[in-house]
């Protein structure tokens, strides 16, 4: 993966998407702590990327927002982009993110010209490694959202403590979800599925009045 086309289509991206980019958003001078542990910058990158895209999709969905079908493409791709920049090289679950960023960029290239897509084309043979490093289980490896937080209660279902993860990384990207549980639970709902983490049986996603019970007496913000 080309590094540094990779940033110029970070850039492309939320360029298209600049008139819904709150004014500093990615500008953050407190260092962002998941699970006790500083983030890296392109690691905080991701996880305010993945934060607004989630709230431009829903937004979208809800008609809140008059998007065009570029648009629209570049949500799903700033999405992916932020879940592929939030884990390390060699975690475990980037492969699967990479692969999922291609096939968003190869809808997203659809809707740009000739000119506009030709360099971005050569991401499309990037191919997932899975090198050595990758299958030694540490502490970094980890899915972060599985991991509870030592503050909160024994949750009562095992989605409970990614569901209060992902609520609190949206808090942090937009505190006003803190008055708006509903939307919040929404919100985290989409990333629950994202992640792979639907009802028992693997195949309907999350009620978003069963994930707001997840929420209780925690602290989300």
């Amino acid at each position: 993966m080309d590094f540094w086309m990779l940033k110029e289509l970070n850039a492309q991206v939320l360029f298209d998407l600049r008139e819904f980019v709150p004014k500093g958003h990615f500008v953050r001078k407190n260092p962002l702590i998941i699970n006790g542990v500083d983030t890296s910058h392109d690691e905080k990158w991701g996880y305010l990327a993945l934060a607004l895209g989630e709230r431009l999709l829903y937004e979208s969905q809800a008609h809140l927002l008059t998007v065009s079908a570029r648009q629209t493409a570049a949500i799903e791709l700033l999405i992916s982009l932020g879940m592929l920049a939030s884990f390390k090289i060699t975690h475990p679950e980037r492969p699967k993110a990479l692969n999922d960023m291609l096939v968003s960029l190869r809808k997203y290239l659809n809707h740009l010209g000739e000119r506009e897509a030709k360099p971005f084309v050569f991401l499309l043979e990037s191919e997932p490694q899975v090198t050595k490093s990758a299958n030694i289980q540490q502490d970094g490896d980890k899915k972060p959202w599985l991991v509870r937080d030592s503050n909160d209660p024994e949750p009562a279902q095992p989605w409970y403590t990614p569901a209060r993860y992902f609520a609190r990384q949206l808090v942090e990207s937009d505190p006003k979800l803190l008055e708006k549980r509903d939307v919040l639970a929404q919100k985290v709902g989409q990333l629950l599925t994202k992640a792979g983490i639907k009802k028992r049986g693997g195949k309907l996603p999350h009620d978003p009045s069963t994930i707001i019970k997840a929420f209780s007496n925690v602290s989300l913000g």
